[in-house]
């Protein structure tokens, strides 16, 4: 996961882990589109009041070989 200073200075170094297995377990599943809309939904809604600074998460996974 990469993020912006406006995600990465509200994380709690601990909770990192459980922060990009939220995203993985909530999001991954989605279409494209719903997801779009879903995390920018949770990015307006950041939980840290008055914190404006740019929001940009990147997140990187492979999937598992599946062997035929």
């Amino acid at each position: 996961m990469l993020a912006t200073d406006g995600v990465a200075d509200d994380l709690l170094p601990e909770r990192i882990d459980g922060f990009v297995q939220w995203l993985m377990d909530d999001f991954a599943g989605m279409a494209p589109s719903q997801r779009w809309r879903a995390l920018q939904r949770e990015l307006k809604d950041w939980p840290t009041p008055h914190h404006t600074d740019d929001k940009t998460l990147v997140v990187l996974t492979q999937r598992e070989a599946v062997l035929a």
